[in-house]
């Protein structure tokens, strides 16, 4: 055991080093697939543990496999298993000592659900130099969701008061509990499924110009711009703010949004707008269009005042607004 110990300590600064670069080359995979995740992190056995681990084995050296573990939380279960994928693809995997813990429970036994995966670095990357260091290196990957990770922490911290052997009108609760975040689990999933399947939807009848079709929300107006005006970066932080003051306006469907975009000056007021948020820009836009009907429905004076920007907008494109702006007392500056 003390030559075990010796070993481990020898290598353990390097188990670290190789955890982060994992971490890492992780975080750009799933950042470069467009995956949202609550987090990635590594973490590396400490010198009690692996010791207290290796008892239970003939040959800890070669037969401990998780001394390294990358754990990845997401969202749903959708993207645990596009996340997998890209495990699947970029890294060597050890099939037979991975596992999917939702396959292993079996449908009828409700527990702690996650995928694990004993990898290794791929020969094509390993011929790196930044990752020669992980060359000789298996590590442990986990990928779990929210609900997922929030449950195997308290079935699974043996010094709390949930595990152990209990009553069982107290045990079946616990089951029950389980099922019932198990099943928030898949509700959730589903949802994120019909949001993809609705902006697919969306893009659809953008590209066919029936925008009649299109009820106006935050996602369907995200998508316009993204398909009509990605270049402008306008910033849509607050959309629920914006949707308000649209539909207040009297704008229902994204021709609406069209129909006000449909100035003689947009290109000017888009040039203009860099930097600006969505807020700011319907405003803009709705107040050229109909100053009074704007501060009659949609105003709720809470504005800071105008931007110098905006000011020079008003003067050029409809001096008349800018005197209803003043008249109902935001700031103008000089």
């Amino acid at each position: 055991m003390e030559d075990l110990k010796e070993y481990y300590s020898r290598n353990i600064d390097n188990y670290i080093l190789v955890a982060k670069k994992i971490e890492d080359l992780i975080k750009d995979l799933v950042k470069n697939d467009n995956i949202q995740v609550l987090s990635v992190n590594s973490r590396v056995k400490n010198i009690d543990s692996y010791l207290k681990k290796a008892e239970k084995y003939k040959n800890p050296k070669t037969d401990i496999m998780d001394y390294i573990g990358i754990r990845i939380i997401t969202y749903v279960i959708n993207d645990m298993e596009k996340i997998s994928d890209i495990i699947k693809r970029e890294f060597n995997i050890d099939e037979s000592n991975s596992k999917n813990k939702s396959e292993e429970l079996g449908n009828n036994i409700m527990g702690y659900r996650s995928m694990h995966f004993i990898a290794s670095i791929n020969n094509t990357r390993g011929s790196l130099a930044e990752y020669v260091v992980c060359k000789d290196c298996v590590f442990e990957i986990q990928i779990r969701t929210i609900f997922q990770h929030s449950w195997a922490e308290i079935e699974h911290d043996r010094n709390y008061k949930y595990s152990g052997v209990l009553p069982d009108n107290i045990k079946r609760r616990i089951n029950l509990l389980s099922a019932v975040l198990e099943s928030v689990d898949n509700e959730f999933n589903t949802i994120s499924l019909e949001i993809d399947n609705y902006v697919k939807n969306v893009n659809i009848e953008i590209g066919k110009n029936n925008l009649n079709n299109i009820e106006l929300n935050s996602t369907s107006l995200s998508e316009y711009f993204a398909s009509k005006y990605a270049k402008y970066n306008l910033n849509d932080t607050q959309s629920e703010i914006v949707i308000k003051e649209l539909k207040n306006f009297g704008i229902k469907t994204l021709k609406g949004i069209e129909d006000i975009m449909n100035q003689e000056n947009i290109e000017e007021i888009l040039n203009s707008s860099y930097g600006m948020n969505l807020v700011g820009f319907f405003r803009l836009l709705m107040i050229l269009n109909n100053a009074e009907k704007y501060f009659k429905e949609c105003f709720n004076n809470t504005w800071g005042g105008l931007s110098p920007r905006s000011k020079y907008l008003y003067e050029k494109l409809n001096p008349r607004a800018l005197d209803v702006i003043k008249k109902n007392g935001v700031f103008v500056p000089n």
